[in-house]
């Protein structure tokens, strides 16, 4: 994000000593309307990422909308123009729910493929609350520079929905996460759809974060939510399930 910086040292140094010569208290000057802009958009509201129920009990969501996600998520990484039209079809079902939803794809440049982009599944156009969020990344075109792209995505999703956490925290679970993708690889034939399980998914706070790669499709960084009653249920069927911010085997 362009931030302009407001350059008046020798004029405040002046007005300074000018008010003090006059018995005055010195007032600092009002900023420029560009950085009360910045500060603003600075004094945004966290997202709210508790837990909801959507259209049943099989079904989670977040309880911030896909638009509140853009706007925060362009505010902190300036990555996507939030005013876009971006590119979403109905699908049948979600990834984690039996119900009927719309899947977006969010990218620079709409239809670049070549380079890693976020995308989301919500249940509605009408009803934009999230249940899915993915960094997604073309392998099969591989560049380093589009990887390191992928990873900084995928820090500032983490970040932006748990920013309790510290660098070093985030930068451990994705690389972690993305390093057991690409071993599961020769392993896991399944592409990724609905009724996935993960292999390993970490929480905190309701935010459930796991990894897949598949033959033939995208390394993906994923983000749902989650109750205890889901991770449960994830446990059940083979994920291994690792709290954050508690020491791990």
């Amino acid at each position: 994000m362009d931030r302009k910086l407001w350059r008046g040292g020798s004029l405040l140094l002046a007005l300074t000593l000018l008010l003090c010569a006059c018995g005055g208290d010195p007032q600092p000057p009002e900023p420029p309307a560009a950085e009360a802009e910045t500060a603003a958009e600075e004094r945004l509201p966290p997202l709210d990422v508790s837990v909801t129920p959507g259209r049943g009990e099989d079904e989670l969501l977040f309880a911030f909308t896909l638009g509140e996600w853009l706007t925060a998520f362009h505010n902190e990484y300036d990555y996507i123009n939030t005013e876009e039209e971006w590119l979403h079809w109905g699908t049948e079902r979600g990834i984690h729910s039996p119900y009927a939803s719309v899947y977006y794809e969010i990218m620079p440049d709409a239809g670049t493929y070549v380079l890693p982009f976020l995308s989301a599944y919500v249940p509605s156009e009408e009803d934009s609350r999230v249940q899915e969020l993915m960094v997604e990344f073309d392998d099969h075109a591989y560049q380093d520079d589009a990887y390191t792209l992928y990873e900084e995505l995928c820090y500032h999703v983490i970040h932006l929905l748990l920013p309790s956490l510290s660098e070093e925290e985030i930068r451990a679970v994705y690389t972690d996460l993305n390093a057991l993708s690409y071993d599961d690889l020769r392993l896991n034939g399944q592409k990724y759809g609905s009724g996935i399980i993960p292999l390993r998914l970490y929480h905190k706070d309701g935010v459930g974060i796991y990894g897949h790669f598949a033959l033939g499709d995208y390394v993906r960084l994923c983000i749902i939510p989650v109750t205890e009653e889901s991770l449960q249920g994830f446990a059940q069927q083979g994920t291994e399930i690792r709290t954050l911010g508690e020491p791990t085997a």
